[in-house]
């Protein structure tokens, strides 16, 4: 995996990556219910972000085409998601996708069941 840093806005930027950006972070906003503090775009992916939300990685992944939304999966699918076949990749992010606020309260609560099962 490439190193996620903030990627500033330079020569090497085109208009369309940063509205690409904006578009995903205006999702994150409405799905996470503020801006998120620690959103930074990959260095190498440039669509590819990487913000925290409690304890869990989220990965977001934003589209060139405004008509799509963005895709935003936890860390663990996002993994599964690169280390699969071209053909299972479509039905993983599909299944594995944070599309609303109460999915993504599932996903943390789901987390946060796993911890208290270790921990007991």
């Amino acid at each position: 995996m490439s190193n996620p840093r903030h990627h500033s806005n330079t020569a090497q930027d085109s208009t369309s990556e940063r509205e690409c950006q904006a578009r995903a972070e205006a999702f994150l906003v409405e799905l996470i219910g503020e801006r998120p503090e620690d959103l930074t775009w990959d260095s190498d992916h440039h669509l590819q972000g990487h913000v925290h939300v409690g304890r869990r990685e989220l990965i977001v992944i934003a589209t060139h085409d405004p008509s799509h939304a963005p895709v935003v999966l936890d860390a663990p699918t996002w993994d599964a998601v690169r280390h699969s076949d071209a053909s299972e990749r479509r039905c993983l992010i599909a299944l594995g996708a944070i599309t609303d606020h109460d999915r993504l309260v599932s996903v943390l609560a789901a987390d946060e069941q796993g911890r208290q099962l270790v921990a007991a």
